[in-house]
Order: structure tokens, then C-alpha cells, then sequence
């Protein structure tokens, strides 16, 4: 298999904080009510904290890999187990013989309605077959990307930070 394109995307910096800060507020929490022999209390936050930071490791942990080979445009999301996703957005196949149409496109989810739908930051799975896969957002609610149309009437969005060369590698494959 030959690779022309291959990404692997974390979350933001910003995300990874956002899901730490009550970790931690409610360890801190957790610490008061033992300093404070307070025991019931400190169990129930304790076990709020464990929920809390398992949550927060799995968001950590999320990984998407683009690439691009001689056959199709293969999205994973990993770890798959782990990632609170439908399996058909954690593991995805686009085969290049099915793409109608590619271009570099930029998607504000607080003013665009194209891809709203069923959410985990910036993953979305919106109606009528349309898919974003934005894992590096620019600020809070922008993500460019290459979008992808299939032949079925399929639309995905897949953030990229080269969308210049993921569309390059489709072009060169297509």
C-alpha cells in the first residue's frame, strides 16, 4: 500500500484543558472535605472525581488519522473502543472511485448549519449523510478542511493542518 497523505490529530490544547479543570476542581474539593473529616461528602465527590477523570482521559487520548493511499481516504479514530463515537464515524473508508467532487473549505459551526447534528467537539455527525472531522479547530468554532462529496451523496469535512496537500494527494490519486 502506498501512503500519498497521512495525518494523526489530536485535540486542541484548549479542549484538553476544558475537560481537566473540574478534575481537578473537584479533587481539590475532594481534598477540603477530607481535611475536614467531612467522609460521606468526601466519597461522593471522590467518586464523582474518578467518573470525571476517566472521562477526561478518554477525551485526552482521541486521536484521528487521515490518510490517503492508492484505493481511499481512510479515517480512524482511536482508541476506537474508547471514544463514545458510532462505529461508522470511527472507522471510515472513502474509496477515491466514489468522490464526485474535493475542495478546501472553511466551517463555522456557530454560523453554518451543514453539518449540526449529534456531537463530540469538534467530530459531528449531522443529517443527510454529512460527517465533519474537525479535531484542531481555529479558536473556538472554525474548521478548514477538505471537503469531500461522494457519488452516494455523501458530504465530510476533514480537518486537516496542510489542507493544501491532503487536497494535493487526492488530486494526484484521483
Amino acid at each position: 500500500m502506498t501512503v500519498e497523505y497521512s495525518e494523526q490529530q489530536t485535540l486542541s490544547p484548549w479542549i484538553k484543558i476544558l475537560v481537566v479543570v473540574p478534575v481537578v476542581t473537584f479533587l481539590s474539593i475532594t481534598v477540603m472535605a477530607l481535611i475536614n473529616k467531612q467522609w460521606a461528602a468526601a466519597v461522593v465527590i471522590g467518586a464523582a472525581v474518578l467518573v470525571l477523570a476517566g472521562l477526561a482521559a478518554v477525551q485526552i487520548s482521541l486521536r484521528l488519522t487521515t490518510t490517503v493511499d492508492e484505493s481511499a481516504v481512510r479515517l480512524r479514530i482511536r482508541p476506537a473502543g474508547l471514544s463514545f463515537l458510532p462505529r461508522r464515524m470511527t472507522t471510515k473508508d472513502v474509496p477515491l472511485s466514489s468522490i464526485a467532487s474535493r475542495r478546501i473549505q472553511t466551517y463555522n459551526s456557530l454560523t453554518d448549519r451543514e453539518f449540526w447534528g449529534w456531537k463530540v467537539w469538534g467530530l459531528s455527525h449531522g443529517r443527510r449523510g454529512r460527517i465533519l472531522y474537525g479535531m484542531r479547530p481555529e479558536g473556538l468554532f472554525k474548521v478548514t478542511g477538505v471537503r469531500i462529496e461522494t457519488t452516494a451523496g455523501e458530504v465530510l469535512l476533514i480537518g486537516t493542518a496542510d489542507p493544501d496537500a491532503l487536497l494535493a494527494a487526492l488530486e494526484r490519486r484521483h
